[in-house]
């Protein structure tokens, strides 16, 4: 699945568990974007980047294949994307027709200008969303801060208590702020 439509799929979550959309303090697309990114677990793979042992990837939109790769040691990507499909080697684990996990023995390494990378199992997940959630509410509460009283089609807002509410539901999820 590409990554465009994950991020399709992430935006309607938000949407639906952070009113990102929702008046009278709606986010922009740009800044559920930036949240997105600051949430981010999985890069997607990119050349001639510099990558640590441990850092994991996705392949590109083109080469998804709904796995996910380890980096085997440091060192700058190449100026080609890997063939992703060459590290996998035996799948030892399939659950409902998607292969979850591979035998590390049997893998193969594939290279990448200095970097290794191997076979880490299913793509997992792509942002850290309930994080993501608690950010949306916070952004929706700093809006709403400065904002007073006022009249906008017939409703009347009251953006101190609007800022409250946004506080109270930034608690019920995650997210690196104090709470």
């Amino acid at each position: 699945m590409p990554i465009i439509d994950l991020e399709v799929d992430a935006r309607a979550w938000l949407a639906l568990k952070a009113s990102t959309d929702m008046e009278p303090v709606p986010l922009t697309s740009g800044e559920v974007g930036i949240i997105l990114n600051d949430n981010l677990r999985l890069e997607v793979w990119d050349t001639e980047t510099h990558y640590d042992v441990g850092d994991r990837v996705i392949p590109t939109n083109d080469n998804r294949i709904g796995r996910q790769f380890v980096c085997l040691s440091t060192g700058v990507s190449g100026t080609e994307e890997p063939d992703w499909a060459a590290a996998i080697r035996r799948v030892l684990t399939v659950e409902d027709g998607e292969a979850l996990g591979n035998d590390a023995s049997s893998s193969q390494a594939i290279s990448d200008g200095e970097v290794l990378w191997a076979d880490d199992g299913k793509c997992g997940d792509v942002w850290a969303l309930e994080d993501a959630a608690h950010d949306c509410w916070k952004a929706k509460a700093a809006k709403a801060y400065d904002l007073h009283s006022m009249n906008r089609g017939g409703n009347t807002y009251d953006f101190e208590a609007i800022h409250r509410h946004c506080l109270d539901m930034a608690s019920r999820f995650g997210g690196a702020f104090i709470k």
